[in-house]
Formats: structure tokens, C-alpha cells, sequence
């Protein structure tokens, strides 16, 4: 299996998260560091502030597909 979305330039990948809703951002957060990263930009913060709150996610470890597993 192919991962084409990591190609995605910085910017392309940020207009693809800005259309994303609030619990779908946080998902995508979760998928690698550079997800996370990308998912943290302040062009975000709109989203993550939807609703008056932001959730702040502890990463606890990595899988073996090495996405991050996240303490709730």
C-alpha cells in the first residue's frame, strides 16, 4: 500500500485539514508526527476552537503501523 497523501506538499495538505471538522481534524492528528505537526498550524485554530474548547491529546505511544495511540 502506497502512502500519497505524505507526498502532498505543506500547503496543499493544510487546504485539505482547513475543510475537515473539528473531530476529523483530530483523527488525522493521530496518524504520524508530521499529521500532528501540520494539524497543530495556527491556520487551524478555527477549528480547533469550535465550540468555545480546545482538546489537548497526550500521545502515549506508537502503534505498529506507527500511528500515535492517544490517552482520552
Amino acid at each position: 500500500l502506497q502512502d500519497n497523501i505524505s507526498d502532498l506538499s505543506t500547503d496543499c495538505l493544510l487546504d485539505v485539514f482547513s475543510r475537515l471538522s473539528r473531530s476529523e481534524l483530530c483523527e488525522v492528528s493521530t496518524v504520524s508526527k508530521r499529521m500532528h505537526e501540520l494539524t497543530s498550524d495556527k491556520s487551524l485554530d478555527h477549528i480547533k476552537w469550535e465550540g468555545g474548547e480546545l482538546r489537548i491529546l497526550q500521545i502515549s505511544d506508537i502503534d505498529q503501523d506507527g500511528r500515535w495511540i492517544v490517552d482520552h
